[in-house]
């Protein structure tokens, strides 16, 4: 028997206006959450951002909606999760809050590297996913290992 179950879901799409709009839930046992962030596609700062605590387990927890609006600023990129964590995680916030924007910002960032590949060769396209992602998972680390080995020898 099952006694506890989470999912999370996260989508982005893009706006006309020049707007990435990120919808996520965070459905479990216990919660429903859902979190839509509107982020700026040329400078990939959220600037509005919309909680909702659908079910919770306890009556404050309804108050961590309300920290949804410490998102707006947040640039997505290097320092985002730190400040999602300051925002909507410790104290004042809620983790699973604080959790599904985590999910989200990754999921702000995959889709940034689609849009950046718009127009771009599959050379092109590989080149700066070595340079930029090696070393945050094992296939883009042996790519970029392998490419250096490769300039290395080309060097020689």
């Amino acid at each position: 028997m099952i006694i506890f179950n989470r999912t999370k879901s996260c989508s982005v799409d893009e706006s006309e206006d020049g707007m990435l709009v990120a919808r996520g839930t965070f459905i479990d046992t216990v919660h429903e959450i859902c979190l839509t962030l509107h982020v700026s596609k040329d400078t990939l700062e959220i600037v509005k951002a919309k909680a909702d605590m659908v079910r919770i387990p306890h009556p404050y927890c309804a108050e961590a909606q309300a920290e949804d609006r410490k998102l707006v600023g947040i640039k997505i990129g290097p320092g985002a999760r730190k400040a999602v964590q300051n925002a909507v995680g410790h104290a004042h916030g809620c983790t699973h809050l604080a959790d599904l924007a985590l999910d989200m910002v990754k999921a702000l960032v995959t889709t940034n590297y689609r849009i950046q590949q718009r127009g771009k060769s599959e050379e092109e396209i590989t080149a700066q996913y070595v340079e930029e992602l090696g070393g945050t998972c094992n296939h883009w680390t042996k790519r970029s290992e392998d490419h250096k080995k490769d300039q290395l020898s080309v060097a020689k």
